[in-house]
């Protein structure tokens, strides 16, 4: 006499696997023959840049080597940007540019080169660099 409550419900037991030669999924237990996910604990580890024994995409491609110059250049402004924001004559330097706001301050640490633009006016050049054209 079967209870209500444990209608639909089935006694049933897992898989057994690899019990002997005879039994279901003995042997070789659901595996395949070789290989290395026929191993034990091998699990799924292999990672996403294994090929299968082929040589990865990473290490076919040549790596950078040597020395790499970082140059820094100077921050250029044109003689034609001066003359709107300077009269002839004015004293140009770092401090006169960032108060003119042509410049930031954080800008200052690589240096600052004038070069000839379009209009050349007649100024004075206090701690910059001057290109050899505009000399």
């Amino acid at each position: 006499m079967k209870h209500e409550m444990f209608k639909g419900l089935k006694n049933k037991a897992g898989k057994r696997i690899a019990r002997g030669i005879n039994g279901k999924g003995g042997k070789t237990a659901g595996r395949g023959m070789n290989g290395q996910k026929s191993r034990a604990g091998s699990g799924r580890k292999i990672s996403t840049l294994f090929e299968g024994g082929q040589t990865p995409l990473f290490m076919k491609t040549p790596k950078r080597r040597g020395f790499k110059h970082n140059v820094i250049k100077a921050l250029a402004i044109s003689t034609t940007v001066l003359s709107r924001h300077f009269k002839d004559g004015d004293t140009i330097s770092p401090a006169s540019l960032i108060e003119q706001k042509l410049i930031k301050e954080n800008q200052l640490k690589h240096g600052i080169k004038i070069i000839k633009g379009a209009i050349v006016p007649k100024f004075t050049y206090e701690d910059v660099k001057v290109s050899e054209s505009l000399k």
